[in-house]
């Protein structure tokens, strides 16, 4: 089953901005044919930057990029 087939899976990916989707997707292919990875490495590893991505999407980090503690 590829990443994309699994039904949550797909649809927090068809849920990603349009850049992020495509970005995902050239991840998903360097994983395979650049670094060979199997296909539940690589659904794993798709699975996680897209949960990551879909929940930094949904967050407003404007207040927290404004604040200025001493970073």
């Amino acid at each position: 089953m590829s990443p994309a087939a699994k039904p949550h899976l797909k649809q927090a990916r068809d849920a990603l901005p349009a850049t992020c989707g495509r970005i995902v997707a050239e991840f998903e292919q360097y994983l395979r044919a650049e670094r060979g990875m199997s296909r539940h490495t690589v659904r794993a590893y798709v699975g996680d930057v897209v949960s990551l991505v879909a929940h930094l999407h949904g967050i407003d980090l404007s207040s927290a990029l404004a604040t200025d503690d001493g970073f």
